[in-house]
């Protein structure tokens, strides 16, 4: 992680029926998530001046660089700092507002479902984990999976699904 040392780490794993390039265009389709994540309110991406290509490109590329606003007013900066692709194994790294780091994995099991591995990790120089650590203790982590997946990974697979399901109807 660039930003400091990893403190707090969870991990989430889910099976999606649907296959990996489903799964990935969804990861892929960033500035969409507003229409299927009810934790996010909205994404604008950054131009990056040194990679002016990149901006236009409908695909993620490391450096790209997005604002994102949750429910509630949060406001978020994330980094793609690594996309990782082959036939089997997609895999996508960013880094949140240089305090935290997560990764989305997507893992084939055969041509129909898929595993979607999520792993989630935040900089002790955070203060809210700090604040989090000191009220919560050992239950933090619990409670960190369980946010990360209803805010990063349930909705990812959930629209996934639900654009498989639609491709079988038409």
């Amino acid at each position: 992680m660039p930003c400091g040392k990893t403190e707090l780490t969870a991990g989430v794993t889910l099976q999606v029926q649907a296959p990996l390039a489903t799964v990935w265009n969804v990861i892929n389709d960033f500035e969409s998530i507003p229409k299927y994540n009810p934790t996010c309110l909205s994404i604008e991406r950054i131009p990056c001046s040194n990679q002016e290509s990149s901006s236009k490109s409908s695909t993620l590329q490391p450096n790209d660089q997005f604002r994102v606003v949750r429910k509630g007013g949060n406001t978020v900066l994330k980094n793609v700092s690594s996309i990782q692709q082959n036939a089997e194994e997609c895999s996508i790294t960013f880094v949140e507002s240089c305090t935290s780091t997560y990764s989305l994995i997507v893992k084939a099991i055969d041509d129909k479902s898929c595993w979607l591995i999520g792993t989630f990790g935040a900089s002790p120089n955070n203060f809210i984990v700090r604040y989090f650590m000191l009220c919560c203790g050992c239950c933090l982590i619990p409670m960190a999976k369980k946010a990360f997946s209803s805010w990063e990974i349930q909705p990812v697979a959930n629209e996934a699904e639900r654009r498989e399901k639609m491709k079988a109807t038409v």
